[in-house]
């Protein structure tokens, strides 16, 4: 199956994703990622809200929804498809 995905920091996610940033006032730091507030964004799912770190994937389903995918688990779970 063929897959859309965006890597998170390094192409422009889709606005159809309907991803939000928020603003935080505090030294919050992600305990995935290590990563500061800023270098995250949250992503509507079909299961709820999720955080999504820089690096991470953005993938398309079947249905049309969004979700967040680690880098890892992106890598073996699929593969490019060059056009």
């Amino acid at each position: 199956m063929v897959i859309e995905a965006w890597h998170f920091g390094y192409e422009a996610l889709p606005k159809e994703a309907n991803i939000q940033h928020r603003n935080r006032s505090d030294d919050w730091i992600c305990n995935k990622c290590g990563r500061d507030w800023h270098s995250h964004v949250f992503v509507p799912t079909l299961e709820g809200e999720h955080i999504m770190c820089h690096e991470d994937y953005l993938i398309k389903g079947v249905l049309g929804e969004f979700y967040p995918c680690k880098p890892e688990a992106f890598a073996k779970t699929y593969e490019e498809v060059k056009e």
